[in-house]
């Protein structure tokens, strides 16, 4: 249960920061403890600059494993451990409690 959102520029030519969006109360994301406004830098070691990249580092997961998130909250890395569970329908997320952000994860 998280949603993504691309940023600016990044330092590197072309690349672009991903940013957690939407946070969904009880989702492993929550539980893991990732918060809106985190950017999101490794899937299970690879680099994510882009959606594209999250669609390629998520491509071959299977229900039920365990994958490191890497964000990066208030300048510091953080390694996240998330279980991947089926991914609910567009429906289904709409009726979901979002977690908000605070006023030090706006960016």
């Amino acid at each position: 249960g998280l949603t993504i959102e691309a940023r600016g520029d990044n330092l590197k030519a072309g690349a672009r920061e991903i940013a957690i969006r939407d946070v969904f109360d009880g989702f492993p994301g929550h539980r893991a403890g990732i918060q809106p406004g985190d950017l999101l830098r490794k899937i299970g070691g690879r680099e994510i600059n882009s959606a594209a990249d999250v669609m390629n580092a998520t491509f071959y997961l299977s229900i039920g494993e365990t994958v490191n998130f890497t964000i990066e909250r208030d300048h510091e890395m953080l390694q996240l451990p998330l279980k991947v569970v089926e991914r609910p329908s567009e429906k289904a997320l709409a009726a979901l409690k979002r977690i908000p952000a605070t006023s030090s994860q706006e960016r």
